[in-house]
């Protein structure tokens, strides 16, 4: 075999690994909560109750494999609620922008929905938008990534307002949506600092 050929059979071979998720013990508590959090969304959609929606957060130190865990799960997840009727949208995913301010946050969601909008906009405007596609798009929850640079790089103000727009969406009276953070160890600072956020939050 040529030396290319050794090269390129190792790319693959180590993509094909990095692609490979490994069950572990840790794993177990985040995907029987999301689970729960789930099942309990879907019998109100199919009873017509509203009730608030409440969430989950995965935190860690870097290179614990968070991202991987919070991936595969979202994976897995999303593909049985499509099966089950309820679209391929149900949860979106983002990554938390920098400045985590809550009008660029908004802007990349509203991009996430499909929906890219110009930064000429005010915040307010703008999360009302998100609000909207996220019952026309009938999302179920949304996963910040990284969610502790909602602290590392804004304001206390900014802050406040992110984690009260946080609260807004899943407390929304017509359409309730779940909310996923994961992140850092950090990101119980941000849980900490807000008790009503932490009070409908999970922590794995």
């Amino acid at each position: 075999m040529m030396k290319h050929e050794l090269v390129t059979e190792a790319a693959r071979r180590i993509a094909e690994l990095k692609g490979h998720f490994v069950h572990h013990e840790r794993f177990v508590p985040l995907a029987e909560g999301f689970s729960i959090l789930a099942e309990k969304r879907l019998v109100d959609i199919q009873t017509g109750r509203i009730s608030e929606a409440q969430g989950l957060a995965l935190s860690g130190h870097s290179g614990a494999g968070k991202s991987a865990a919070i991936s595969h799960l979202l994976a897995q997840e999303g593909q049985r609620l499509a099966d089950q009727g309820y679209g391929d949208s149900t949860i979106v995913s983002l990554r938390v922008p920098s400045p985590a301010t809550l009008k660029f946050v908004g802007q990349v969601l509203l991009r996430a929905l499909g929906y890219p909008i110009g930064a000429d906009r005010h915040a307010w405007y703008i999360w009302d938008l998100v609000q909207h596609h996220l019952k026309e798009r009938r999302v179920l929850f949304v996963h910040l990534d990284e969610a502790q640079d909602l602290a590392s790089r804004g304001t206390k103000h900014e802050l406040d307002s992110v984690t009260s727009m946080l609260k807004t969406l899943m407390t929304d009276p017509e359409w309730p949506v779940g909310i996923i953070l994961s992140g850092t160890n950090e990101l119980e600072d941000i849980l900490n600092h807000d008790h009503q956020l932490a009070r409908r939050m999970k922590t794995v």
